[in-house]
């Protein structure tokens, strides 16, 4: 499984995908507590629909590009048959494949959770600010 976890770590579709969830989720949280003075609660409604659609659009989307990769780049550096040749099932090889390439990606995904979490505290905390 750490093996997964580093292979996503140097991919660089992975690392460009990470980027460009982590700013539309920043860009994503700014616009939608730009109107904040005028709707109040309504603005917090609609960036939590927002990244909600944010993350069911571009988290499958990543998970299927790493799935690909692993096991292709696998079968293309010729180590997928020594794997498949040990005393493990296809099936327990196929597990630790999901689970790392889970573990990363959801690594990806908390870690656009810090900056997006920090922009919407420093926006909220502002609209009650009188």
């Amino acid at each position: 499984m750490s093996k997964e976890v580093q292979d996503s770590r140097r991919n660089r579709w992975f690392l460009l995908f990470t980027v460009v969830f982590t700013g539309l989720a920043l860009g994503l949280s700014t616009l939608g507590f730009s109107g904040l003075g005028t709707f109040g609660v309504a603005g917090f409604g609609r960036t939590v629909a927002s990244l909600i659609n944010l993350v069911v659009l571009i988290a499958p989307l990543m998970g299927l590009l790493l799935g690909a990769i692993s096991i292709s780049g696998e079968r293309e550096r010729g180590s997928l048959l020594p794997i498949l040749a040990q005393p493990v099932t296809p099936t327990e090889v196929l597990l630790g494949k999901f689970f790392g390439t889970a573990a990363a990606l959801a690594a990806a995904i908390l870690s656009c959770n810090i900056p997006v979490h920090s922009t919407i505290t420093i926006r909220w905390s502002s609209c009650w600010k009188t």
